[in-house]
């Protein structure tokens, strides 16, 4: 089998901590053909650039603005060399050298296969670093990944193709990520519903891949922020895809009508029961990750979140653009 060569496409915005990181992971990959390495600066203000410029082989670009990490992206693909495109985050490190060349291997081994992902793992031992405010915000994700199995191959109806190898004919065929719609997520759903329309395959192989997101000081603040840049990215997804974006994924409206009730005679004690369950549900969950006096904060953060987040995920439905 001919490996061919790859560009690694980062994306970088206030990076300083994580960007050396991950980009060690990508240096340290074995694999039999050259690679090149992209990283596009999205006009941070602290010292990212300056730590990425010291490292050698990295080809750095910085945007002149603040563009958005799906324009981000493409500023990146756009100056790739390579028939193959591994896009990959700066909060991710890659935990097998041979990472890249297993994507890469089931990548060139079908013609219709056109994306290939890598799923995300969280560690146990990483999980001991998250503050209170992100393992609330990534509870579920949290109790799903961690510590998966390795290298199984499928075909998967997951639309979540971060930290992926792509053939460059595919955004040749069906352009880049859109960043009219999206800004700061959801591009990479948009992008898998295109490209299966047009006849692309993806695949998803569990070679590690660690997702270090939420190791940043974080708080209540940031935590709400998180809550309403998903739900609003949501909306936009179900008003673009419709029925095609499936309903289970939108938690907002079941949310919307526990809400809704509240003003409703003889429904009122329905949607509260809702409401405080739930609410009181996903505390006793956190609490098996994280043993603080702020436990007591998580029912009343919930119950704010979701309201806000039913806001906000109408706000993306309406408006069909992703903005927080």
């Amino acid at each position: 089998m001919k490996f061919p060569k790859v560009s690694f496409v980062m994306t970088a915005y206030n990076s300083e901590k994580l960007i050396e990181r991950s980009l060690k992971g990508v240096m340290k990959q074995e694999y039999p053909n050259k690679i090149e390495i992209i990283v596009v600066d999205d006009h941070s203000s602290d010292k990212t650039g300056e730590i990425v410029k010291k490292i050698k082989g990295v080809r750095y670009i910085r945007n002149e603005r603040n563009l958005g990490f799906a324009e981000t992206m493409n500023v990146g693909i756009r100056n790739s060399k390579n028939d193959v495109i591994c896009i990959i985050l700066d909060d991710c490190v890659i935990a097998e050298r041979d990472w890249l060349k297993k994507l890469v291997s089931l990548l060139i081994s079908d013609d219709s296969i056109g994306i290939v992902s890598s799923p995300y793992v969280v560690p146990k031992k990483m999980l001991k670093e998250y503050d209170f405010w992100m393992k609330l915000f990534f509870l579920k994700s949290i109790r799903a990944l961690r510590d998966q199995p390795t290298y199984k191959k499928k075909e998967t109806k997951n639309f979540f193709i971060r930290s992926a190898v792509f053939k460059k004919e595919v955004f040749e065929k069906i352009g880049l990520f859109n960043s009219k719609y999206f800004r700061t997520g959801g591009e990479d759903i948009d992008f898998a519903f295109r490209a299966r329309k047009a006849g692309y395959k993806i695949y998803s192989i569990n070679a590690k891949i660690l997702h270090i997101h939420g190791l940043e000081d974080s708080n209540f603040k940031r935590y709400l922020y998180k809550k309403l840049q998903y739900s609003e990215i949501k909306g936009v997804l179900r008003r673009k895809w419709g029925s095609d974006y499936p309903i289970k994924k939108c938690t907002e409206i079941p949310y919307f009508f526990a809400f809704l009730s509240l003003i409703i005679p003889y429904l009122q004690f329905v949607g509260a029961a809702f409401l405080i369950y739930y609410s009181l549900y996903i505390t006793y969950l956190l609490s098996k990750e994280e043993k603080t006096y702020k436990l007591i904060y998580a029912p009343f953060a919930r119950i704010i979140g979701d309201f806000l987040s039913v806001i906000w995920f109408l706000r993306g439905f309406v408006f069909e653009k992703q903005t927080q």
